[in-house]
């Protein structure tokens, strides 16, 4: 029996954290359709700020987060974005997440 399932997918690498997806699977999500699902800009930034919101609320944990990309960004890119921290005012709002 087969089945045919609809599935979407983010545009992402053949990676997914440490895991690799098989190359057949990359494959068919390179030949199948795709769609651009797009967001006015404030919509965008209010879904992250839901998605995200403890980090508004633990700075030190957001820089604890930031210091894991290091040694993918350089530890220049890591002081600059940490000096931006202290500075972000991030609003209190309804959702507005899709």
């Amino acid at each position: 029996m087969r089945l045919y399932l609809q599935v979407w997918v983010e545009s992402e690498s053949a990676n997914i954290g440490a895991v690799q997806l098989p190359g057949k699977v990359i494959d068919s999500l390179r030949r199948a359709p795709r769609y651009e699902v797009t967001l006015p800009f404030e919509r965008r930034v209010s879904a992250t700020l839901d998605e995200y919101e403890e980090l508004t609320r633990q700075p030190e944990h957001l820089k604890s987060l930031l210091a894991k990309l290091k040694r993918f960004l350089g530890a220049k890119t890591i002081c600059e974005w940490y000096c931006f921290v202290p500075h972000f005012k991030f609003p209190r709002h309804e959702s507005h997440a899709p």
